[in-house]
């Protein structure tokens, strides 16, 4: 049976491998991690009190209101300024990333020690999306609509994006350098 996907173009067979990946993790997600809340909800707090952290050193005055579904907003002065729902907590963009670097060639190591780095960059870069559209809102809310829906979508997958990239160059294709060498 497998023996046909041997045929397939590499770069097929990669984006085929990604994708199973990302189902089974969206599988998994769906129906073992979203009916508990628990990790959602954690994560989802953990993005809004470090935004919140981030905020509170720019300019101060920044709260968290955690309502009884686990959503979360950052408040100014007791006002809601942005609501951190658990859409946005940047959970369903590890997977992503995860996958490229599962199904390439490498160490498991080194892919163990770039799925810990790029999800830190990615955590990161969620929490600047998030500082960035309160200061939007707070400043230019004729935009925030926009540059929530496209600017930050683009930006967090072309981080996404850019670190598959340098583990591609960096880990994957010497490996593949290496095996062809062995041969």
């Amino acid at each position: 049976m497998f023996s046909m996907f041997k045929n397939l173009h590499p770069v097929v067979r990669l984006f085929g491998a990604v994708i199973l990946l990302y189902i089974v993790w969206y599988v998994l997600y769906q129906f073992v991690l979203v009916p508990g809340g628990a990790f959602d909800f954690w994560l989802t707090r953990q993005v809004t009190s470090h935004s919140i952290w981030v905020l509170n050193l720019l300019s101060g005055g920044f709260d968290i209101f955690v309502n009884p579904y686990g959503m979360c907003s950052i408040l100014r002065n007791n006002l809601k300024v942005i609501s951190v729902n658990h859409a946005c907590n940047g959970q369903l963009l590890y997977p992503v990333f995860w996958s490229f670097i599962i199904v390439t060639r490498g160490p498991w190591l080194n892919k163990l020690i770039m799925i810990a780095t790029g999800s830190v960059v990615i955590y990161i870069t969620n929490l600047v999306r998030v500082v960035a559209l309160v200061y939007i809102r707070l400043n230019y809310p004729a935009y925030l609509r926009f540059n929530h829906k496209y600017t930050f979508v683009i930006l967090v997958y072309s981080v996404i994006f850019l670190l598959w990239v340098y583990w591609a160059k960096e880990f994957s294709q010497k490996q593949i350098l290496k095996d062809a060498q062995g041969k």
